[in-house]
């Protein structure tokens, strides 16, 4: 992929593209002879490298409702897929520049001639006007990539490889999609681009302040904001007060309704650190298990569980529930009520009680979708 790096600086030329030197009469001739053939190859090639993003997409979940996951088949596949894609975009980037060097030198050459026939010269040029941080960007996110493929082998643990794999392809992705929004090739998904970004160097200059981080703020999550992410949480920590600062992301506005206001102020004046054991001790977390396997085994059980009671009265319970805290009891208790109507006013009640023996055999009833 090195090559298509000395030819991608023809991409945003196009957005500005064509510059011109006008002394004198000018001739249709001299800027139409290959004009379709840059135009056609420009076209193909903004629908390629707009493929390859989309590509890069179905491991990133970036542009999508739901996140990606990745599956040990994948992951094996996925180098090699993409690769295959990232063939084809260099070749249509190499057709491209060699359609731009074409179309260059017949304008020079008929240029050239005008100039001898009439002393006058006027010709229109592709020129370069490519953001050189953008394609050092790509440059540097494609040689993560590879380095990060390179690194994965049969026994790199799954949650590892996975979690290095996205973020690699994440900043290849936001990179390359930045690059062909600057060329023209893309532009619906700016805005969301320009979120996803904003939101990352956010997060990049936090973790500088703690001192995480010490790469270019740039806004794309890329393998060294991850292996900072992975610093971050392995101290545990709330380091803030230490800095001049104080937790933030809710680490001061919720951590007390979570672990009281003791732990709180222990955890946040301090910056101690806890293990597994003592953040279930204090109610941090909900339970601990062995491994990551153990986890999402029982996260599993509980979504198996959860799946065999009414869509409805779980919903009406969690939204009186979550509706009720830091109210009155009053309040609470008129949330209360109303859930347990509209249980009632739904059926879904009903076909509890209709179904109670199927149920205590362990069997789901035909609940209602959820209201």
């Amino acid at each position: 992929m090195k090559r298509i790096f000395a030819l991608v600086a023809v991409l945003a030329l196009f957005g500005a593209a064509c510059s011109s030197d006008d002394s004198g009469d000018s001739s249709d001739d001299t800027t139409t002879t290959t004009e379709p053939d840059v135009e056609a190859a420009f076209s193909k090639f903004c629908e390629t490298a707009t493929t390859y993003v989309d590509d890069l997409n179905e491991y990133t979940g970036l542009f999508g409702d739901e996140p990606a996951t990745i599956t040990v088949g994948q992951l094996k596949e996925g180098s090699e897929n993409l690769k295959k894609a990232g063939d084809d975009v260099k070749a249509d980037s190499e057709n491209l520049q060699k359609a731009i060097e074409d179309y260059n030198k017949v304008q020079q050459e008929t240029a050239e001639q005008q100039e001898k026939d009439t002393g006058t010269t006027s010709t229109t040029i592709v020129e370069v006007d490519v953001d050189e941080g953008t394609l050092e960007r790509v440059q540097q996110a494609q040689a993560d990539f590879d380095t990060t493929i390179e690194g994965i082998s049969d026994d790199t643990p799954l949650d590892e490889a996975e979690v290095e794999f996205q973020s690699a392809a994440y900043a290849l992705q936001v990179s390359w999609s930045t690059l062909l929004t600057e060329a023209g090739c893309l532009d619906e998904d700016q805005q969301a681009l320009d979120q996803i970004k904003q939101f990352t160097a956010g997060l990049q200059s936090d973790l500088t302040t703690l001192g995480f981080f010490s790469g270019k703020i740039d806004g794309i999550y890329g393998p060294e904001t991850v292996d900072a992410m992975k610093a971050f949480q392995k101290d545990v920590g709330l380091p803030e007060t230490g800095l001049g600062i104080l937790p933030g992301a809710r680490g001061t506005a919720e951590l007390a309704s979570l672990v009281g206001p003791a732990h709180a102020l222990r955890l946040g004046c301090t910056g101690e650190t806890v293990d597994a054991h003592e953040a279930l001790r204090i109610g941090l977390v909900q339970e601990v298990v062995d491994d990551l396997d153990a986890g999402l085994a029982r996260v599993h059980a509980l979504a198996e569980r959860l799946m065999q009671r009414s869509p409805t009265a779980v919903a009406a319970f969690k939204r009186a529930l979550l509706e009720g805290l830091g109210q009155p009891e009053a309040v609470r208790l008129d949330l209360e009520r109303a859930a347990y109507e509209h249980t009632v006013d739904t059926g879904e009640a009903a076909v509890g009680r209709a179904s109670f023996d199927e149920i205590r055999q362990g069997r789901t009833p035909s609940w209602g979708p959820r209201r």
